[in-house]
């Protein structure tokens, strides 16, 4: 278990609803958020984060200029090319594949799977960048049967939390966190959120399904980061 660490500014990236920047604020820390799109306008820089990433790799002008090691990254790295679905669509069991031919389904497949190594290859560079620089990051992605979890580059994840709904998600979703140049807390208490809003995001679609409860988030913040 760390100590209880002294955080400057918190950079939120890949996350456009604000959740864990809100909370953050509200905890008085200064946040600010990066994303490619801003679908609910409210992300602070609207920026290619890969393409960031890689120019800091390359030690270009990138963002990460701006960013010291007494600074935190959060980042909700882009889990689509890693999930788990990703093993139904390489099983050509996937029903939009009911209509296609076998050309264009290994086609489809292959472009998948190149783009998914060059996904993988800009996550790659993050962390050596963040290790690189000495900032504070957390990057997270889902646990179940994901493919980071079986690539030898990278570590085994420093939090597992199997059921996000006992610190007030919506929905239980195993999510596993990789915490690099710092270690999580392990404060035991924190509040459990009040899930009757479980009844409305379950009607939701899309980008609405993937958002975390802001009590989740505080929590998050509080149990594994402050420590208090």
């Amino acid at each position: 278990m760390s100590d209880i660490i002294k955080i400057n500014k918190v950079h939120i990236m890949f996350e456009q609803s604000a959740t864990f920047k809100n909370e953050f604020n509200k905890l008085g820390y200064n946040a600010t958020t990066y994303d490619i799109e801003n679908q609910f306008n409210k992300t602070d820089n609207v920026v290619d984060l890969f393409k960031e990433i890689e120019n800091a790799y390359d030690n270009k002008s990138s963002i990460f200029d701006s960013i010291s090691s007494d600074d935190m990254i959060v980042a909700f790295y882009p889990c689509t090319w890693f999930s788990v679905q990703n093993e139904l669509i390489y099983s050509r069991k996937v029903y939009n594949f009911r209509n296609w031919n076998d050309e264009k389904i290994d086609k489809y497949i292959s472009e998948r799977k190149r783009e998914r190594e060059r996904v993988y290859s800009i996550l790659l560079k993050f962390i050596n960048v963040v290790k690189r620089k000495n900032i504070k990051t957390i990057i997270e992605n889902p646990y179940t049967r994901n493919y980071l979890l079986y690539q030898k580059e990278m570590k085994q994840p420093d939090l597992i939390i199997e059921n996000r709904r006992v610190l007030g998600d919506y929905y239980i979703k195993p999510t596993m966190f990789y915490f690099y140049n710092f270690e999580p807390t392990l404060f035991s208490n924190f509040i459990q959120g009040n899930n009757e809003s479980l009844k409305i995001i379950s009607k939701e679609s899309g980008i609405n399904r993937s958002l975390m409860h802001k009590d989740f988030a505080n929590n998050f913040i509080r149990k594994y980061i402050l420590g208090k």
